[in-house]
């Protein structure tokens, strides 16, 4: 009687212990995966900073407003000539 209970709670520490196993192994898995993803989207922020960093810059801001000027007096010519 002693062993059969003995042996009954062998059996359930370990399968207790293999869930456990299992269990910090899909956690482990996880957070490699969300590990991977942080990766990636610190990149893409990355590259957008650096996008928006282009796009703010001064001398690219006066390109951009001469090249919006000088494409509303070509308009407004040929609107005048009739075009």
């Amino acid at each position: 009687m002693r062993t059969a209970i003995a042996i009954m709670v062998l059996t359930t520490v370990a399968i207790a212990m293999v869930h456990m196993r299992r269990q910090d192994a899909r956690v482990r898995h996880e957070i490699q995966r969300l590990q991977l993803k942080q990766i990636s989207l610190r990149r893409t922020l990355w590259d957008q900073h650096a996008v928006l960093a282009g796009r703010t810059n001064p001398r690219t801001i006066e390109k951009r407003v001469e090249e919006i000027s000088s494409n509303r007096s070509a308009r407004h010519r040929l609107v005048s000539n009739g075009n």
